[in-house]
């Protein structure tokens, strides 16, 4: 309804999923911290968004796991006696949360620096042949997908593109890791990669498929569809992350 200042190419209107990711993320630029907030007046209430553009002032979001704060106050409480099991128990369930909580902050900082275009793509020529190769065979190395049905196609041994291999594999292990976590067991992957005008690569598989009224938020950060099992743990950035890294390609 009111703005001042308000950078060319911003939203006028927002849905509350569209505020939470302002509020979460620096949506504008890379320079730019996004406040949220709410203003009572009379009988309407007003949302609005406040843009700091300053290099020198951030924002983060903290995930922590209450049970990880839970377990080390134990072991540290003199009033506890444990058996080396109990410490060992303890001491991976803290470990497992610790590398979690890890893992949701580098996702975290990579999506924001993908979509502010902090980060610089190391592009060099690969062959995604062998690239795409080495992703199935590494997935199906690992002993929970050892018997899973991943098929891999290619139309001719060298598809060179420039790229960089670091993200580009992280994209596409995204990818095919969704197909696994959110199927069952029997479903089918296909992996495949051709060289016409343009190079495409497509991860298929025959699985429960995405319900038409979500497929426009699929890569929308921490969005997870109806279809979302108990296996799927991660942090809730893989297709984000996925999207953005092909969009920065």
């Amino acid at each position: 309804m009111w703005g001042y200042r308000v950078p060319a190419g911003v939203m006028k209107h927002y849905t509350p999923a569209d505020m939470i990711q302002m509020y979460k993320y620096q949506e504008v630029n890379g320079d730019t911290t996004v406040f949220v907030g709410e203003k009572a007046s009379a009988d309407r209430r007003y949302s609005y968004f406040i843009g700091m553009e300053n290099p020198n002032l951030s924002r983060y979001v903290i995930f922590y796991d209450n049970q990880v704060i839970l377990h080390s106050e134990m072991l540290r409480d003199p009033d506890y006696h444990f058996t080396l099991d109990e410490i060992r128990e303890y001491a991976a369930i803290i470990e497992k949360k610790s590398v979690y909580i890890k893992e949701v902050i580098e996702d975290l900082n990579l999506t924001t620096r993908l979509r502010n275009k902090e980060l610089s793509l190391q592009r060099k020529t690969v062959n995604m042949v062998t690239l795409l190769r080495s992703i199935v065979i590494d997935i199906l190395n690992d002993p929970k997908y050892a018997n899973r049905h991943i098929e891999f196609a290619f139309s001719e041994e060298y598809i060179p593109v420039e790229a960089d291999e670091i993200l580009m594999w992280r994209a596409i292990n995204n990818l095919i890791y969704n197909a696994l976590v959110h199927n069952d067991d029997g479903v089918k992957i296909t992996v495949s990669v051709e060289k016409k005008e343009r190079v495409r690569i497509t991860i298929a598989d025959d699985g429960k498929g995405i319900k038409k009224e979500e497929l426009n938020r699929i890569f929308d950060r921490y969005y997870r569809g109806t279809n979302t099992g108990d296996a799927h743990k991660g942090s809730g950035l893989g297709m984000a992350i996925a999207h953005d890294i092909i969009k920065a390609h």
